[in-house]
């Protein structure tokens, strides 16, 4: 035996063994001599907890103190104070906005750079895609639209075309070029081209309609236009706020074409008509967004809360072949608010807007000035088919669902077309109201179909099927 084996034993044997309680000092005993365990012994019966005393419970310290700790309940009566305390930490955190957004920014680049960055779970944009859509709305009649597009990383190129209607015979390329520094700027080109596009006009302003006055209200008619348009610009995002920048120079002419214009409108005294305009325009545009959805069942495509905001400025200068030089500055503002009514799919959305320019009327081309109509704001009547230098409006509406792909809606609007931002007047107001369907997918609502009224009589109507 070996030596390891010899203290193995040696080990084993001086190890002591447990009593057997039920073990007796005579072999030969049998089981009927072995005394009985209790019951309780084998199944302990459980022992309900004491109920607590009122007594004990009325002296006990309150659930702030309790740990020993004493921590002071909010006194509402402070919030003044406590505002003004937290003005320093709101202002340090808004300085720290930018260095914070660079450093994910670095490294998000750090982490392309990585060898292992193509099995990590890193969002690639890219690929192909395509989209189409067929729509009919007031006066303008139905129109096709077909885009393709593809993405190379952080860059795109997407081309668009349209056939009939509003979207005449149209086409062009719109081209994202990645985005570069630390601020996550984004370069955008685009280029559009058009021609027999149709648009409606009812005059311009609310004065009593005198026979072929283009500068007072009068019956609805419809003109062409042909444009060439090219704008560079700078897109920057951070946190729910995005800031634009855009250089635009387009050449446009309305005139008669196949449409209506003459027979109701003096076409030479409406500045802008049957002549070509050259111009160039700078805009910058500030917006703030935080619309998204409740639940993460809810559909991407339908925000159920959330604030959007958005301001812009810009500033247009160019000529005009018949009519001379002209120069305008041009403000805007929107503000729309998402309620969450209930699980995310009966939302109540209250929105208003606010657009104007600084040149009269007399001296701007018609259709450059700011209008109301069409699918989304007054919507019973025609797209553009209300013009002046200000435009105002507002509209609440209510969204339900119909099933897990679709949605009901309701809204009441009301808007005018004034002289100018000083010369607001209630009197000028339209009211509207409506309904409709929207049909929801991932990236948005891919049909809709629309019948808006108005005060006055209008009826207008708007149907689409499919998305670009």
């Amino acid at each position: 035996m070996g030596r390891r084996a010899i203290w193995l034993l040696l080990l084993l044997g001086s190890t002591p063994v447990a009593a057997d309680p039920l073990a007796t000092t005579n072999p030969s005993a049998s089981a009927a001599d072995v005394p009985a365990i209790p019951a309780e012994v084998v199944a302990p019966v459980p022992v309900a907890a004491p109920m607590p005393i009122p007594d004990q419970l009325a002296a006990a310290p309150p659930a702030d103190r309790a740990s020993g700790v004493i921590v002071e309940p909010p006194h509402p009566s402070h919030r003044v104070a406590n505002a003004l305390l937290a003005v320093p930490r709101t202002i340090a955190l808004f300085l720290l906005e930018g260095p914070r957004y660079a450093a994910v920014r670095l490294d998000r680049k750090r982490e392309s750079q990585s060898p292992s960055y193509g099995g990590r779970d890193v969002t690639k944009q890219g690929g192909w895609r395509f989209g189409a859509v067929v729509d009919w709305e007031t006066e303008l009649g139905a129109s096709i639209g077909v885009r393709v597009g593809h993405g190379f990383g952080e860059a795109s190129v997407d081309a668009h075309g349209g056939l009939f209607g509003p979207r005449g015979q149209s086409g062009g390329l719109r081209a994202t070029l990645g985005r570069f520094t630390e601020a996550d700027v984004e370069p955008v080109l685009t280029l559009d081209v058009g021609r027999s596009l149709t648009r409606a006009f009812a005059g311009i302003g609310d004065a009593p309609p005198i026979p072929f006055d283009p500068y007072r209200s009068g019956p609805r008619a419809t003109y062409d236009t042909r444009m060439f348009e090219t704008s560079a610009g700078l897109v920057a995002r951070t946190s729910g706020v995005k800031i634009e920048a855009r250089a635009i120079a387009d050449v446009l002419r309305s005139d008669d074409g196949d449409a209506t214009f003459t027979g109701s409108y003096d076409g030479m005294a409406l500045v802008g008509f049957d002549e070509t305009q050259r111009a160039g325009t700078g805009e910058v545009a500030v917006s703030y967004d935080t619309r998204r959805t409740s639940y993460r069942f809810n559909k991407r495509g339908a925000p159920s809360t959330g604030l959007y905001l958005r301001g812009a400025y810009g500033y247009t200068a160019g000529t005009a072949s018949r009519t001379g030089d002209f120069a305008t500055s041009r403000g805007t503002i929107e503000a729309r608010r998402l309620f969450d009514l209930f699980h995310g799919d009966r939302v109540l959305t209250i929105g208003a807007s606010l657009e104007a320019v600084t040149a009269s009327a007399t001296e701007l081309p018609f259709d450059r000035l700011p209008g109301l109509g069409g699918s989304e704001r007054m919507r019973a009547f025609a797209r553009d088919e209300l013009r002046d230098r200000t435009a105002t409006h507002a509209d609440v509406e209510y969204s339900w669902p119909l099933d897990s792909r679709s949605s009901g809606f309701l809204f009441v609007e009301t808007g005018a077309v004034h002289p100018g931002v000083s010369e607001l007047a209630a009197s000028r107001f339209h009211a509207g109201y409506g309904g409709g369907i929207r049909f929801v997918g991932a990236a948005g609502a891919w049909a809709r179909i629309q019948i808006a009224g108005s005060g006055s009589g209008d009826v207008g109507g708007f149907i689409t099927l499919g998305a670009l």
